[in-house]
């Protein structure tokens, strides 16, 4: 926001509208005397201003017309000399910075859904590079295999599987078998490429049921209860004496 103009650059700033005015109006940046000068010096501090934009030379023709263009749109610009300079968030209302307002609008460029399942991916008892291969195939930043996944990871994991009820263990189980099952199918996807190796089906399930068995055990809302037995049967595990 501007106030008194002293501490902010003319051309070199990003004070009026979506360009630095030195981008915006090139031919006039080439000639002009100090590309640093402050508004204040070049403006003043009242209306009308005073122009003071000191080129080295008389400008062309085209130049004037540049001039005239970038004077007509700074006609209704109002300067409050009695007030400092300061910054201003365009994404918040308020104009201040906030994480949650920045989050929101790169998630409107990357085709995300505005709410990721942030704190089931950062804060499951999953290995931290799963984790972070979870967040890059949310963000389509990894090549795409020929199994095709739901319309988004938000989709796959939120969607509720009736079989393991509504209880935090069967929320656990569910999530960790999906992430289970993109991690095994970009294993199983990279080893057929560069290594010429193959599983059939029936081993890669088996790997699937195992480490999202193992997830799930290492969770705490599974704490007590031994693998093998979640590993043996998820829907008795989930739906067993004492659930969560």
């Amino acid at each position: 926001m501007v106030g008194d103009g002293e501490r902010i650059q003319f051309w070199e700033d990003l004070w009026w509208g979506d360009q630095p005015l030195g981008v915006r109006y090139p031919r006039l940046l080439r000639v002009v005397m100090d590309k640093n000068i402050p508004i204040s010096s070049i403006l003043g501090s009242t209306h009308p201003f005073s122009w003071n934009f000191n080129f080295r030379r008389n400008l062309s023709d085209s130049e004037i017309e540049d001039l005239e263009s970038l004077m007509r749109s700074l006609d209704h610009l109002h300067l409050s000399p009695s007030l400092p300079n300061k910054r201003s968030w365009s994404l918040s209302p308020s104009g201040l910075f906030t994480v949650k307002s920045f989050f929101l609008t790169l998630s409107q460029f990357s085709g995300l859904p505005s709410v990721f399942p942030t704190k089931l991916v950062w804060n499951s008892q999953i290995p931290f590079k799963i984790k972070s291969f979870v967040w890059l195939v949310a963000h389509k930043k990894l090549t795409k295999t020929d199994w095709v996944p739901p319309r988004s990871i938000f989709d796959m994991i939120s969607t509720n599987f009736n079989g393991f009820g509504s209880s935090k263990r069967g929320i656990v189980l569910w999530q960790a078998a999906c992430i289970a099952l993109l991690w095994v199918v970009w294993q199983e996807r990279n080893a057929r490429i560069f290594e010429d190796k193959t599983r059939n089906s029936e081993n890669l399930w088996d790997m699937i049921h195992f480490l999202a068995s193992l997830w799930a055990f290492c969770s705490q809302v599974f704490k007590g209860i031994p693998l093998n037995v979640i590993h043996l049967d998820w829907l008795a595990a989930c739906n067993s004496n004492g659930l969560a």
